[in-house]
């Protein structure tokens, strides 16, 4: 059975920022990577050119792969919050969701990753994808991004990311989510939230 991944980007409220900020940093403080996901993401570091595709179980090394970026205290706060349970007066809609991919069998973060490779992943914002950055961080956490993205061409990082999901389409969008969601915060004033999780 497949399973859909997604990334979420919340543009917030100074007033949502101070109801929600803690439960971000309640998530983080008790984010835990299992030893499966310690391992497979230690083998990419040691193999970042074709980890996945050079193994004679590529399969389980991609399942495992796509896992390491799903950690369960996001999760579960990503689930509360989008479900509207964490903070009943808060809702989910249009006007504080700036951008939301879903990708059918792989995490969006995951494929980012494998295009960037771990130097250069290392630098993006958060853990593992989720971030909570304030508007005073946007502009650093912008340069830092665009800084990251500028040290490949843009044909490379598509290719590397569309190795990973098998569309270019995506590939695209994946690639220009953060550093369009950054800028439009920059432009907002506002905090950016993102949170990166598994369908539920």
């Amino acid at each position: 059975m497949s399973v859909d991944y997604w990334w979420f980007f919340i543009h917030l409220s100074s007033a949502e920022e101070t109801d929600i900020f803690p439960f971000y940093q309640n998530a983080l403080q008790k984010a835990v990577l299992s030893n499966i996901s310690q391992d497979i993401l230690q083998k990419w570091r040691d193999n970042p050119e074709s980890f996945i595709f050079i193994n004679d179980d590529w399969i389980l090394f991609y399942n495992r792969f796509i896992s390491a970026f799903i950690v369960d205290s996001f999760q579960n706060f990503g689930e509360q919050l989008i479900s509207e349970k964490l903070i009943p007066e808060w809702k989910f809609n249009e006007n504080n969701c700036f951008n939301f991919i879903s990708i059918n069998r792989c995490s969006p973060v995951a494929a980012l990753f494998y295009a960037l490779k771990p130097e250069l992943a290392d630098r993006i914002p958060g853990f593992m994808g989720n971030m909570f950055i304030r508007p005073h961080e946007i502009k650093q956490a912008l340069n830092l991004v665009e800084e990251v993205f500028n040290k490949i061409d843009y044909q490379t990082l598509n290719f590397q990311a569309s190795s990973l999901i098998m569309g270019t389409d995506d590939a695209f969008h994946i690639l220009n989510a953060l550093p369009k969601a950054l800028a439009s915060a920059n432009e907002k004033d506002c905090s950016l939230l993102t949170l990166a999780m598994r369908a539920w």
